[in-house]
């Protein structure tokens, strides 16, 4: 009775306490998540499934919390020993940059900060030598004059780990709401793994989804292991030529090699260290124009001595991660 008399009394004042509440959700929900821009996941830290980055324009697609199985097989075709043991890794939730950095984001970020590639300071970078089937260094290369025609909207090249390291931290620093950042290997291998196509249908080769080592690179350098396909390139592609895979990532294969912030160890393993100094081996990822089929397959690992390393098929894509 005294719980039901102070209700009655005190009614007006709970009701408009309701009301208050009501209201102000409703204003979170309509106005604050609308000028952010975002979907509100309450199970996810990251707020939607896809974002643009304002400066550069380029598209983040979420990878969702989950685990998956690092590495390859026993029996997998062209598999090397360093893909071994095959490892569970948990993976926290991410987001990943539809397509690789390109030129004119390279570009923006150069004009902002007067920034100087390690191919300027050291006045070279690598390229393949189609006369004596190596890769050499080769003078007045550079990201501005990569050794072959390119658009904005191809991948940058040229770059080392620590040039595309200080481009994701400008753009971190850019950016107020998330981390920006280069992957972790084991973060590359399990978007790579959650997009992969599988096999193709009898209208699709690995041309239809990458830019690799093909016919059309044969006729230039007849030395090359090839896929037995046309993709139309030579050298690099503009992001966006090819298929997207099942997550709508763009050139996860071929276009060009991806620098990862892993150390490289030839095994797998639970734990990767990041690259502090300049005499740790980096992980690159994902194959390039240059490459040959065992290295277009999502489980397939390589690395440079350096993170100081460059050449023209080496560029990267970014990550975004809750700060």
């Amino acid at each position: 009775m005294k719980k039901y008399l102070f209700i009655k009394k005190n009614l007006p004042f709970i009701l408009v306490v309701l009301i208050l509440g009501v209201y102000s959700r409703i204003f979170f929900i309509f106005f604050l998540d609308k000028n952010s821009g975002q979907e509100l996941n309450k199970s996810s830290k990251l707020l939607t499934s896809r974002i643009t980055e304002k400066i550069t324009g380029l598209d983040f697609i979420k990878m969702n919390k989950g685990s998956f199985y690092m590495g390859s097989p026993q029996g997998e075709e062209g598999r090397k020993s360093d893909e071994s043991p095959l490892t569970r890794i948990e993976i926290e939730e991410f987001m990943i940059s539809e397509t690789e950095v390109r030129v004119k984001d390279f570009s923006l970020f150069v004009s902002d900060t007067n920034f100087i590639t390690s191919a300027e300071k050291d006045g070279f970078s690598y390229v393949y030598s189609g006369l004596t089937g190596n890769w050499e260094k080769k003078k007045g290369i550079s990201w501005k004059n990569p050794g072959f025609k390119q658009a904005d909207d191809h991948p940058v090249v040229h770059v080392s780990f620590f040039d595309a390291s200080e481009f994701a931290a400008w753009l971190d620093m850019k950016n107020q709401k998330f981390k920006i950042r280069l992957p972790s290997e084991d973060e590359w291998e399990y978007a790579a793994k959650k997009g992969s196509i599988g096999t193709f249908n009898e209208n699709q080769s690995i041309c239809s989804f990458a830019n690799c080592a093909d016919i059309t690179a044969r006729e230039a350098f007849s030395g090359w292991k090839i896929s037995d396909c046309l993709d139309g390139y030579v050298f690099t592609s503009p992001v966006k030529t090819f298929l997207p895979d099942k997550s709508g990532l763009f050139d996860m294969t071929g276009n060009v090699w991806e620098w990862c912030n892993s150390e490289y160890q030839p095994f797998i393993s639970r734990k990767s260290s990041r690259i502090y100094g300049k005499k740790q081996n980096v992980v690159i990822r994902g194959g390039s124009f240059y490459s040959k089929p065992e290295f277009l397959r999502n489980s397939a690992r390589e690395h440079l001595s350096s993170g100081t390393k460059r050449a023209y098929d080496i560029g990267f894509r970014l990550v975004i991660t809750p700060k």
